[in-house]
């Protein structure tokens, strides 16, 4: 077993190139919090209770 670092390469390209690493994954990391929030605010609309 060989641990592998994160890789970006399975995900969607950024709207505009960005050439700074750290502004890169920056901009990636916070893709998917808002996406995460998008998910959580879905989730939050449907009624679990009542799904016995």
């Amino acid at each position: 077993f060989q641990p592998m670092k994160a890789n970006f390469g399975i995900m969607p390209e950024l709207a505009e190139p960005i050439k700074d690493k750290r502004l890169r994954y920056g901009a990636y990391a916070t893709r998917a919090l808002n996406s995460m929030r998008s998910s959580l605010e879905e989730a939050k609309e449907l009624n679990f209770a009542t799904a016995r």
